[in-house]
C-alpha cells in the first residue's frame, strides 16, 4: 500500500509540474519575447538619436571584391580592467584581421606600414580591449571594433583600413 500510495503522489507532482512548465511557457515566454522587442526598438530609436559619427558618414561602402585582408596571426591575452566583482578577468583572441581597400589612396603605403609595424595594431588592440571591464565589454563588441579602426585609421594616417575582425573574441 505504500507503494501503491508513493506512486501516485509522485505522478500528482509530476502532473503539477507539467502545468506549471505550461503555464510558464505560455505567460512568460511570449511576454519576455515583447520586453526584447521594445528593449531592440528603443536601441534603434537611441542609435538614431546619437546619430552616425564624422567617421561613419565619410567611409563609404566598398565592393568586397576590392578588399584585401590583412591577417596577423597571433593569440593574444588581454587582461581586462577590474570589474564589480573586483576579481581579474580577460580577453582572449586567435588574430586580428583587417580589411584594406586596395582602391584607396595611399593603400600601398599603409600595407607597408602595416607589415613593417604588426606590433602598432597589437598595441592598439591591447589598450582598447584593456580598457573594458568583464561587465561591460560583451555587450561592446561593435563599440570595441569601432575604436579600435579609428585608432588604426589616424595612427597610419589612412582610410585604406576599411574593417576590422577579432577572431575568437571571448571575454573570461
Amino acid at each position: 500500500m505504500k507503494k501503491n500510495m508513493l506512486t501516485i503522489i509522485i505522478l500528482a507532482l509530476t502532473l503539477v509540474n507539467m502545468v506549471l512548465t505550461a503555464v510558464i511557457v505560455f505567460t512568460v515566454v511570449p511576454t519576455s519575447s515583447r520586453t526584447n522587442k521594445l528593449i531592440s526598438q528603443v536601441a534603434s530609436v537611441v542609435q538614431l538619436d546619437i546619430g552616425q559619427n564624422d567617421s561613419d558618414a565619410l567611409q563609404e561602402k566598398v565592393d568586397v571584391s576590392n578588399l584585401e585582408p590583412y591577417l596577423i596571426e597571433e593569440a593574444m591575452n588581454l587582461n581586462l580592467k577590474k570589474g564589480t566583482d573586483e576579481k581579474d578577468h580577460y580577453a582572449r583572441l586567435d588574430s586580428v584581421s583587417l580589411s584594406l581597400n586596395n582602391k584607396a589612396k595611399g593603400y600601398k603605403k599603409t600595407k607597408e606600414a602595416l607589415e613593417k609595424n604588426e606590433s602598432l595594431v597589437t598595441d592598439i588592440v591591447t589598450e582598447v580591449i584593456s580598457g573594458y571591464t568583464i561587465d561591460n565589454a560583451p555587450d561592446s563588441r561593435d563599440e570595441i571594433k569601432k575604436k579600435i579602426l579609428d585608432m588604426l585609421q589616424e595612427r597610419f594616417d589612412s582610410t585604406a583600413i576599411y574593417d576590422i575582425s577579432l577572431k575568437n573574441l571571448i571575454f573570461i
